[in-house]
C-alpha cells in the first residue's frame, strides 16, 4: 500500500495518508509559474529563483507549474494497479513539488539505498575542488594525483593516465565490473586504492568506456589525497549545509574513503537537491558551489556504453535530459529545458530501468504543458 503526500487545499498543510488517495491535482498554490530562460537568452543565463529549498522544499499545484495533474494522477494510478518497485519519487517543477509518493515502509524522511548514484556525488566534489583551487584541471596525470604512492604495473599507458579518464570511465585499466570479479577482489584488500592502481592496463586511455566501480573510487581517494578531507567531510563541510541536505550515510573503505561509486543512502527530497543544484548550472542561493564550465562538462556526452551518453560520472540520456543512476532503479533526472526535476528510489533488486524511464517519459515529461 502505497503513501501519497497528498498537498491540500483547504488545510494548507502537508498529510502523510496511508490509503491510496490520488490527490495530485490538488495542493497548496504557489506563485505563478517560474519561466525557464527564454528561446533567445544565452544558453548559460541563470533561472530567476522566488526561493531556494534549502529548509524545506516548497509545495505547489500541478497546474500552478504548468503541469496537468490528471496525467500524474494517472501514473499513480498505473503504479498502484501495475506495481512497479517504486519505493518513493519527487517531481519538482520550477523549483516546487509538484507530486510525492511514498510506497511500504519508505517515507519522506527514509534514507534510501542509492548505489551508483554516488559517483555522480564524488563528481559533484571533484567540481568543488576545482572550484576552489586544489585540482588545477582535467588534463592531470592520475600518478602525478597520487604522488606517494608506488605504483604497479606501470608503463607508458598508465602513465598517461588523467583525470579525465577516470570521470569518463576510460582509464583503460583492466576492470572487470561487468560480472563483479575486479571490485569483489578490491573490497577483500586493505588498501582498495592501491589496488586499483596497481591493476593492469588493458586498453590505451581515454579511447574505451569501461564502466568500474574502483575507478570511482579512486575519485573519492583523491579527494582526501588533495584536501585532508575524506569525500564525505567535504561534503558535510562545504555541499550539504548549503543545500540543506540532512542525514547522509556513505559506506567506506579500510582506510575511511567513502566508496565513490556506490554506498549512497539519502531521502529522496535530498536527491532532488543534488539534482536542482545542477539544474541550476551549479549556483545555489546565490552562491557558486561548482562551476557552470564544470556542470556542463559533467553532464555533456563525452562517450557512450552503446545505450546511453556518459560525461562525467553522469549519464546522457538527450541534450535535455542527464541523470546520476543507481542499480536497481535510483534516479536523479535532470531536464533543464523543462526546468524539471525527477527524483526515484525503487527495489533495488526487482526494479525495471526501461519501465521507469517509460513512466518518466509517458507521464512526467507528457504532462508539461
Amino acid at each position: 500500500m502505497r503513501r501519497l503526500i497528498y498537498l491540500g487545499l483547504l488545510c494548507a498543510l502537508l498529510v502523510l495518508l496511508v490509503i491510496p488517495l490520488h490527490g495530485l491535482g490538488t495542493g497548496i498554490a504557489g506563485p505563478a509559474a517560474v519561466p525557464v530562460a527564454a528561446q533567445g537568452d544565452p544558453p548559460d543565463a541563470p533561472i530567476e529563483r522566488d526561493y531556494w529549498p534549502t529548509e524545506d522544499w516548497r509545495t505547489s499545484i500541478p497546474e500552478d507549474q504548468d503541469m496537468d495533474s490528471a496525467i500524474l494522477d494517472a501514473l499513480f494510478a498505473y503504479i498502484d494497479e501495475h506495481g512497479t518497485d517504486i519505493h518513493g519519487i519527487v517531481v519538482v517543477r520550477h523549483g516546487y513539488i509538484v507530486a510525492e509518493a511514498y510506497y511500504a515502509k519508505y517515507t519522506p524522511t527514509t534514507q534510501h539505498t542509492l548505489a551508483s548514484i554516488a559517483k555522480s556525488l564524488t563528481s559533484i566534489l571533484i567540481g568543488m575542488l576545482m572550484q576552489r583551487g586544489d585540482l588545477e584541471s582535467v588534463d592531470q596525470r592520475v600518478i602525478d594525483l597520487f604522488p606517494n604512492r608506488t605504483i604497479a604495473n606501470m608503463d607508458d599507458r598508465k602513465a598517461a593516465m588523467t583525470l579525465e579518464d577516470l570521470l569518463t570511465m576510460r582509464a583503460g585499466l583492466d576492470c572487470r565490473d561487468r560480472n563483479d570479479s575486479t571490485v569483489t577482489a578490491m573490497i577483500r584488500q586493505r588498501d582498495w586504492v592501491q589496488y586499483m592502481l596497481n591493476l593492469e592496463m588493458s586498453d590505451p586511455p581515454g579511447v574505451t568506456f569501461n564502466y568500474c566501480n574502483g575507478v570511482s573510487h579512486l575519485l573519492s581517494a583523491l579527494v582526501q589525497e588533495t584536501t585532508g578531507q575524506t569525500a564525505l567531510e567535504l561534503a558535510r563541510a562545504e555541499l550539504f549545509p548549503v543545500l540543506g541536505i540532512g542525514r547522509v550515510t556513505w559506506e567506506r573503505d579500510p582506510a575511511g574513503n567513502p566508496a565513490g561509486g556506490w554506498g549512497l543512502y539519502m531521502t529522496p527530497r535530498d536527491m532532488a537537491r543534488l539534482g536542482y543544484l545542477y539544474l541550476n548550472q551549479g549556483t545555489w542561493d546565490g552562491q557558486q558551489i561548482v562551476s557552470r564550465e564544470w556542470v556542463a562538462s559533467s553532464t555533456s556526452r563525452r562517450t557512450s556504453d552503446g545505450y546511453m551518453g556518459y560525461g562525467y560520472q553522469w549519464w546522457v540520456a538527450s541534450a535535455n535530459d542527464f541523470r546520476a543512476v543507481g542499480a536497481g532503479g535510483q534516479y536523479i533526472i535532470v531536464r533543464p529545458d523543462d526546468d524539471l526535476v525527477v527524483a526515484i528510489t525503487s527495489d533495488p533488486f526487482h526494479a525495471n530501468y526501461e519501465e521507469l524511464s517509460e513512466l518518466v517519459q509517458s507521464y512526467i515529461v507528457s504532462a508539461i504543458r
